[in-house]
């Protein structure tokens, strides 16, 4: 690993240390986050994954139910029904913070389903197809909201995996690197004052 191109000096050698420490201790704080975050995104995944499987199964059926109200009532009816309906559930977004990543939040408010279209001409199950629909309503706005957290969590993620990976396999052996040079020079410049000295006093101690 290559060293920082630095001067071997006593106060370059106080920086680096004190750089390398912060190094250090920023290397187990992202480590710790980077663990946290991981354990954010599993739950997040099997939610998702629950979630995007309960919908799935309520759309199938109120598809299923859509046909067969289709098949009852004709095509051009079951859209004039669908032109008919008013809007069935409230939606509100807001916020909440997992290692200072926002993500939202979303409040699905289901109202009561009131059937706007007529009900004379129609068979039940339109009525069906349109309770089965709406009762998907919460599931959609839930799995829209745990694939966004997922997502950004997963980018912060790898975003903090990348600073881990470069501390830990670039920077702090860099600083080890630059610190040892500085003390083994330090070192042998001290070695080599201290033998200078001792030859000056032998010099100075000899008879004239």
């Amino acid at each position: 690993m290559p060293r920082l191109n630095i001067p071997a000096t006593k106060i370059n050698l106080i920086r680096i240390k004190d750089e390398l420490k912060l190094a250090v201790d920023g290397h187990e704080l992202l480590e710790q986050k980077r663990q946290v975050l991981i354990m954010e995104v599993r739950k997040l995944i099997n939610s998702l994954r629950a979630e995007r499987s309960e919908m799935e199964n309520l759309l199938r059926e109120a598809y299923a139910k859509l046909a067969q109200a289709t098949w009852e009532n004709g095509a051009e009816q079951v859209a004039l029904a669908g032109l008919a309906t008013s809007q069935a559930i409230d939606i509100s977004l807001r916020e909440r913070s997992v290692m200072g990543i926002i993500l939202p939040v979303v409040d699905a408010t289901e109202a009561e389903l009131r059937p706007s279209y007529s009900l004379s001409g129609t068979t039940s199950s339109l009525d069906e197809a349109a309770r089965a629909f709406h009762g998907a309503l919460q599931h959609i706005a839930r799995l829209a909201e745990l694939e966004n957290a997922a997502l950004r969590l997963a980018t912060e993620l790898m975003k903090t995996q990348r600073r881990v990976n470069a501390l830990k396999n670039f920077f702090i052996p860099q600083y080890h690197e630059t610190v040892k040079f500085l003390q083994e020079t330090l070192e042998e410049r001290e070695r080599d004052s201290l033998f200078a000295l001792k030859r000056l006093k032998s010099k100075a101690d000899l008879p004239a």
